[in-house]
């Protein structure tokens, strides 16, 4: 946050996860492998398949990711998700979404990166320094409830990232970009 100009403070983490302003974030994952922070309130209701729906992904696209994929990807502890782990190299592809009640909000508490402790700052300080870090912060209403259909697309799927990229061989290419070679014309 100090990088980014941001006046932010560093503070134990609230006894009470529904305190004023404390943000609670989720790490969920797609079908496709495609990983996802969810932060707002304590007391804000997110139903994971409408939020599934909303991003074009279906009504099961969406499920809390294992403990194993917090830890590879994001690089946090299980129990730790925060929004400024996406500083961490793996987790260059993980997409932020924020719920816009946040904004309303004087100040945030979000999960910092050390154990037992909180960032708090305005929600633009949050903002700037996810920016720092090469990162965009969604703000959407978690809650909304819009219709979907063939007249009115899923509101979020522009936030939904390319699948990753399928692992390369030990010649630098993937098995995809490897096509059959040609077999020769019989005249």
């Amino acid at each position: 946050l100090a990088q980014g100009g941001a006046a932010a403070q560093l503070l134990p983490h609230p006894a009470d996860p529904q305190a004023a302003g404390t943000l609670t974030s989720v790490f969920v994952k797609d079908k496709k492998a495609r990983f996802y922070v969810i932060s707002a309130l304590a007391t804000t209701k997110i139903d994971l398949k409408l939020l599934s729906a909303r991003l074009g992904l279906g009504k099961g696209g969406m499920k809390p990711a294992e403990p194993e994929s917090v830890v590879e990807v994001l690089q946090v502890a299980a129990d730790s998700v925060s929004p400024f782990a996406v500083a961490n190299a793996s987790a260059s592809g993980v997409v932020l979404l924020f719920d816009h009640t946040a904004l309303e909000q004087p100040a945030v508490a979000v999960a910092s990166l050390e154990p037992g402790s909180c960032v708090s700052a305005a929600p633009a300080a949050l903002q700037a320094a996810l920016k720092v870090l090469g990162k965009d912060a969604h703000f959407v209403d978690l809650t909304a409830e819009p219709k979907i259909d063939r007249e009115n697309p899923p509101d979020l799927a522009k936030y939904v990232p390319e699948p990753p990229a399928k692992p390369a061989d030990a010649d630098g290419t993937s098995k995809e970009s490897q096509a059959p070679a040609a077999q020769p014309s019989k005249p």
